[in-house]
């Protein structure tokens, strides 16, 4: 920015891009002291273990690679331990790429040597074979050698899991798998190492990559890139004078040469077939995609800063630090020079009709042309630079983002409408939505803002840790991209919410660019290279959209439809493919607590805090709301047939509803809250649980057939058998309760240390799992026998789920973000790693191939369990490996032979 005293104009770019620390009579000086005491307490230690270790990697690279330059003993160990420190701590200055090749060399030498010594053992083997029993100390001694081998190289394949799960945690993703592969290929070998959590951070890795191609090549920065209209190219401009062409798969088309400096924007014309370069020296030229140089415009005598296609392809405007902008005709010749600005002219946009251009100033103005070059406006009101502006769709409205933190809106004739106050820093980038009514806003505040056409404030997005660089929205205006200057790049809902942050460049975003589909993003950065992301999850379909916890999912009978609970009001539903249909709208600020699909998948049913439970179609129509509880209803369910609805609440009562919502029964034998509620399969029988201290079977004619339990502890569910003929309750004195339908105790199931609060039984009911406050989920079978605890949660257990087969266990806890799959033997088969918060409920598809959970973090997951399988991990981690190094311009380690075979 411009200050009495120093004119920033005459600092180069690349400079400016630094954050400078001031002390001036204008500036906050408890901020800049703050920043000042940050950097000055910057860890001196790390930094030179940083500088210490990459001296010597140089040193090490220079030298072709030599081993003998490599760590050895304890010196590797505490390289090694530095580099996954730094990862998982993300301390700046962030490990570089040679320091992890240094330090992988360094491991592949240590294998190498193990190997050798592996043979060596072999050898001594075969010898003690044949020896006689007067050698059998030595024999003793080559075994004990050989079990220490084997124990390193486990405790190899656990460093690099855990190295694995540094970088991911890092946000280094690409290092993540291939590290985990290396892992992976690794524990093919030595299978009586920790799978699990190889096959977790193999997941975590596979799941969380959304990187497709590293756009490598150019030698200098990269600050700009575009598609093309039709998706098929991007082109990427860069300080090193030229502009790339690259195909939608990440090939190198072309490099366009001609420029002869500093090349710092790239556009495409509206048709597709022409490419426009702006640059430092002067110029702009024009191109066609097949890279061959048309036109060169060379009238300006400054840095041409941005350019500007009319609609209709046939007009080009740029600015400069010449204080002028110019209209150009297709042929290359100058139309008019707009020669009323004071200042650099920053920026320049063509209407949507084409029919006026507007051109932004350091000036302070904004001022909009005809196509004749005559003024027509001049817009005035900001008191810093204008640095960017947009015109709405619809061509009303213009906005304009200022160095002095606002965003201004006019109409065409120069009326200010509108002032967007509350940004603390720079406003760099502002965007309309493709239908206009949102407004989105980049600061150098690290935040970005959304707004209403009105210039209401809908949202602040944080999350930025420096300033936000360039800001976009997809062509269905779905979502937002946003890239910054701390080298990620996010991607938001129009919500507001935080979907995915790209992380992978190693310097500052400059510049994004959506694909005209939206599934994929482009970037371009200060590390000189450009990188491709898929916008869509590749193994995981995260249903994002709730604004509150997410308590419960379900699926429908036929397995095509999603249902979701918000912890306040709002039930969505969704298909297969992770796209929302519809969402149904409770009582304002009601909980929804319960959620269940009558068997013929037409009619979904919902309990919330306002008393009542409501009935819906599936095209999002309320059928029936029923009023007659006089507390929050907490369980429903329906009758096997579909033709009785039972909801249990907080009155103590449970009502029995027709399909079409009249009051059947009202069954009111419990002195406190009812919490759980259950039919038996064949639908002649109904259980209760509640907070009296009592389980009741009543029949569907209201009579109450038994009371079960002591009255004096707390139930809190109830399940029956698959036939119908047992009854399994849980309750806060850390027991089970098995019943027969008669009322008869059959066994009463301890070893649970605290309160139990979840059980089921398998499909083919032979196996009872609970689930307790004790941090342990446990399997008993019918006669009251414990089979196996199992254990690894840090907190209580809540959900659980049977496979159809009932070969799989699925279980979650509260407080924490996985869930955990087990087989009846007790057996931990593998930790899904995806939810940032608490996950509350998992359920299965009825096909048993998708695994739903619901979380804290307001989403649900669909997990895919075949694709996430180890071996279809590894051959679909090596597969994107493979495409990823196809296209780079340096060729892939060649000593990685981690998909060898896969």
């Amino acid at each position: 920015m411009r200050r009495e005293g120093f004119d920033m104009t005459q600092v180069h770019p690349a400079l400016g891009k630094h954050n400078w620390l001031f002390f001036r009579e204008e500036d906050d000086f408890d901020t800049a002291f703050q920043s000042l005491v940050a950097a000055l307490n910057t860890d001196l230690a790390y930094v030179k273990s940083h500088t210490r270790l990459l001296v010597k990697a140089q040193e090490w690279d220079k030298k072709q690679r030599r081993d003998d330059l490599l760590l050895r003993g304890d010196e590797f160990v505490i390289g090694e331990n530095w580099l996954v420190e730094a990862l998982q701590q993300q301390q700046e200055p962030l490990p570089t790429p040679l320091h992890k090749d240094y330090i992988q060399a360094g491991r592949e030498a240590q294998e190498r040597e193990v190997k050798r010594e592996k043979r060596r053992i072999l050898v001594l083997r075969s010898l003690l074979a044949v020896m006689s029993l007067a050698f059998v100390a030595a024999s003793g001694a080559g075994i004990y050698a050989y079990r220490l081998w084997r124990s390193g190289e486990i405790a190899q394949i656990e460093s690099l899991a855990k190295q694995s799960d540094a970088e991911f945690l890092a946000g280094q993703n690409t290092d993540a798998l291939i590290t985990a592969l290396e892992a992976g290929h690794q524990w093919e070998r030595y299978p009586e190492s920790d799978r699990t959590f190889v096959h977790q951070v193999l997941q975590q890795a596979a799941s969380g990559l959304r990187e497709r191609r590293n756009l490598s090549g150019h030698e200098s920065i990269v600050p700009g890139v575009a598609f093309s209209p039709d998706g098929r190219i991007l082109a990427t401009a860069s300080f090193d004078h030229t502009i790339k062409l690259w195909n939608q798969n990440g090939d190198l088309i072309k490099t366009l040469v001609g420029h002869e400096d500093q090349v710092l924007r790239v556009i495409f014309s509206p048709d597709g077939e022409t490419i426009a370069s702006a640059g430092f020296d002067n110029t702009i030229r024009l191109w066609n995609v097949q890279g061959e140089l048309l036109q060169t415009l060379s009238e300006h005598e400054g840095l041409v800063l941005n350019i500007a296609f009319s609609p209709d392809g046939q007009t080009i405007a740029s600015a400069s630090r010449d204080q002028t902008a110019k209209l150009w005709n297709f042929e290359g010749e100058l139309l008019h020079s707009l020669e009323n600005h004071n200042d650099v002219v920053e920026d320049v946009v063509f209407s949507p009709d084409g029919q006026i251009l507007a051109s932004a100033s350091q000036d302070k103005n904004i001022r909009l042309w005809n196509l004749n070059g005559e003024l027509l406006h001049t817009l005035t009101g900001h008191t810093d630079w204008s640095l960017d502006i947009k015109f709405s769709p619809d061509g009303q409205t213009l906005a304009s983002a200022n160095d002095d933190k606002t965003v201004r809106l006019w109409n065409l004739e120069g009326k200010l409408l509108h002032t967007l106050q509350g940004h603390e820093g720079v406003v760099r980038e502002v965007a309309f939505s493709p239908d206009g009514q949102t407004i989105a806003s980049a600061s150098w505040d690290q935040t970005i803002k959304l707004w209403t056409v009105e210039g209401t404030l809908l949202h602040t997005l944080t999350g930025h840790e420096n300033r936000v660089t360039d800001i976009t929205f997809t062509a269905d205006g779905q979502f937002l991209a946003s890239s910054s200057a701390d080298g990620t790049i996010k991607l938001w809902d129009t919500e507001g919410n935080l979907l995915q942050t790209f992380t992978g460049h190693q310097g500052w975003v400059a510049d994004v660019a959506f694909s005209p589909d939206g599934k994929t993003l482009a970037s371009a950065s200060g590390d000189r290279t450009a990188k491709l992301w898929q916008v869509e999850e590749n193994l995981l379909l995260t249903l994002k959209g709730h604004q509150q916890p997410v308590g419960k999912v379900i699926f429908s009978p036929d397995g095509q439809t999603i249902a979701t609970a918000g912890a306040v009001r709002d039930i969505k539903l969704w298909n297969t493919h992770g796209q929302l249909l519809r969402t149904l709208k409770g009582k304002d600020n009601a909980s929804v607590h319960d959620l269940t699909f009558n068997p013929d998948g037409k009619t979904l049913a919902s309990t919330s805090d306002d008393a009542t439970v409501r009935l819906w179609g599936l095209d999002g129509e309320l059928l029936h709301t029923l009023e007659g509880h006089e507390a929050p209803t907490w369980r429903v369910k329906f009758s096997p047939d579909g033709q009785i609805l039972a909801s249990a609440s907080d009155d103590g009562t449970i009502k029995l509803w027709s399909i079409e919502g009249q009051l059947l029964q009202t069954l009111a034998a419990h002195q406190d809250w009812i919490y759980s509620v259950a039919f038996s399969p064949q639908g002649e029988m109904l259980a209760s649980a509640s907070d009296d201290g009592t389980v009741k079977l009543w029949n569907l004619s209201g009579d109450l057939l038994h009371t079960l339990g002591n009255g004096n502890d707390l139930y809190y569910e109830v399940a029956f058998s698959p036939n119908g003929q047992i009854l399994v309750a849980t309750n806060s004195d850390h027991k089970l309760y098995v019943w027969d339908i008669n009322g008869n105790l059959l066994q009463t199931l301890e070893g649970h240390t605290d309160e139990v609060l979840n059980v089921i039984l398998s499909p083919d009911g032979q196996t009872i799992a609970s689930a307790s406050s004790d941090n342990t989920v446990r399997l008993w079978n019918l006669q009251g026998d414990l089979l196996h605890t199992l254990t690894g949660y840090q907190h209580r257990g809540l959900g659980l789920a049977f496979s159809p087969d009932g070969n799989v266990l699925a279980s979650a806890s509260d407080n924490e973000n996985i869930i955990q799959l087990w087989n009846l033997d007790g057996e931990l088969l593998q930790t899904l790693v995806g939810h940032q918060d608490w996950v509350y409920h998992v359920t299965f598809s009825p096909d048993g191939k998708t695994l739903a959970s619901s979380s804290a973090d307001r989403t649900a997951i669909l997990w895919d369990l075949e694709a996430l399988e180890f071996d279809a991990l590894m051959q679909r981690g090596c597969e994107w490996w493979r495409e990823y190094t196809e296209y780079q311009a340096t060729s892939p380690d060649p000593q990685r032979e981690i998909c060898d075979g896969i």
